[in-house]
């Protein structure tokens, strides 16, 4: 048995932005966890695009629902820009077969 997870999807949205609330979020991308921290809570994704690394948070992690990543993992997650400035930091994290 086991379905394949589904893929597309996901599409749409657009428009009703709340005026300045909320940073833009950016396209959904695929990556691999490069080393994630648990007791640190926090650590970096690579993207496949070949992009910088992506720091990821123990939050966005629990948010998702998923157990802390594992190096090596494949997610797919949108960047949010970090108000800290820093660069970007992954959101909607989703686990990638």
């Amino acid at each position: 048995g086991g379905g394949g997870g589904f893929r597309g999807g996901g599409a749409g949205g657009g428009g009703g932005f709340d005026r300045g609330e909320r940073a833009p979020l950016g396209p959904e991308q695929t990556g691999v966890v490069k080393f994630f921290n648990g007791a640190r809570g926090f650590g970096f994704v690579t993207p496949d695009d070949g992009g910088a690394d992506v720091f990821v948070h123990v939050s966005a992690v629990e948010r998702a629902g998923l157990p802390p990543l594992e190096e090596g993992q494949k997610i797919s997650f949108q960047t949010l820009p970090d108000p800290k400035g820093k660069g970007p930091k992954a959101v909607n994290l989703k686990m990638v077969e």
